[in-house]
């Protein structure tokens, strides 16, 4: 996919897609995801703009600050530059944190996958990811050290000021049954008592889904990104269960 390294003060945001002036979905993954994660969008969308970004300093350069008010502040500005039009956002785990903090006028709607609101949550995620990729990354982010939960992070905040309608999704498979290789869900009570009390986000939980809910629970991530993307005029076809696996890139 073409990339865009678009300058804002905080440093270079890359965005991998092509930015044409049409509607627009933008995808903002979870921490270390894959390079190529979801590139099947642009071909199942051929309608409208696809961009994809990661986290900073995941396949692209770190910013000068490391956390997620800094990161949603330097991706508002990339998107003033890049897209002028109507945008709807999928934002996946920790890219959905980001996603929330998003304050462009053109946001539409949000889609948000298993946002870690509070990071006393993430231990399944703390143990299952070798903090020597990044432990800065995972300090700041997750107040993560040594492979547990040292310095909870609070991000309710974000859903204050919330700039779009927001539909999350959520996991209900708790720590306690965490199938061999399956993240959990990583939003606890705190977290979805603090969703559902906000006047601009609808919760859908996924019955049997861990963290990962595109591969757990197809058709309810299916449901939610037709929603995502009714806000920009778009419809996607899902009519088959073949249909839901393409969409959720399995």
């Amino acid at each position: 996919m073409e990339k865009l390294e678009l300058p804002t003060p905080l440093g270079p945001v890359w965005l991998w897609g092509r930015a044409r002036g049409r509607p627009t979905l933008l995808i903002v993954t979870g921490a270390f995801a894959d390079a190529g994660v979801m590139d099947h969008f642009a071909r199942l969308l051929p309608q409208i703009d696809v961009l994809r970004t990661h986290l900073p300093g995941n396949h692209c350069p770190p910013l000068s600050e490391t956390s997620i008010a800094a990161y949603a502040a330097a991706l508002d500005e990339a998107l003033r530059q890049a897209v002028p039009g109507p945008l709807a956002v999928l934002g996946i785990s920790a890219g959905a944190l980001v996603a929330l903090g998003l304050r462009a006028p053109n946001l539409a709607g949000l889609l948000l996958i298993e946002p870690p609101l509070f990071t006393e949550d993430v231990g399944a995620l703390a143990q299952g990811i070798d903090a020597a990729k990044d432990p800065r990354f995972m300090h700041a982010i997750f107040g993560v050290a040594d492979g547990q939960v040292v310095e909870p992070r609070d991000y309710s905040p974000l859903l204050d000021g919330l700039a779009a309608p927001a539909e999350v999704l959520l996991g209900d498979r708790p720590a306690t049954q965490r199938p061999q290789g399956r993240l959990p869900s990583l939003v606890g009570e705190r977290a979805r008592r603090a969703l559902a009390a906000c006047p601009r986000v609808t919760v859908t939980t996924a019955p049997g889904a861990g963290h990962h809910i595109a591969a757990d629970a197809g058709q309810v991530f299916v449901g939610g990104l037709q929603r995502l993307l009714a806000c920009l005029g778009v419809a996607i076809r899902a009519d088959t269960p073949a249909d839901e696996d393409e969409i959720g890139g399995r």
